[in-house]
């Protein structure tokens, strides 16, 4: 990602500027998250279609 040595702090973390990459501070290391998969994606819209006739009678 970077030529970067060392543990990562804030501040390292907040010089990288903005980035639709999924990526996360933890215990000085940084950690990149995969895109959800097709299957996931899927279950997430069926449980929302699930839950929204709820949510919306209950405003």
């Amino acid at each position: 990602m970077t030529g970067h040595v060392g543990p990562w702090n804030e501040t390292d973390y907040l010089a990288l500027g903005e980035t639709t990459d999924r990526v996360e501070l933890v215990d000085g290391m940084l950690w990149a998250s995969p895109a959800p998969s097709m299957f996931h994606q899927r279950i997430s819209y069926r449980l929302m279609q699930a839950i929204e006739p709820a949510a919306d009678a209950s405003g």
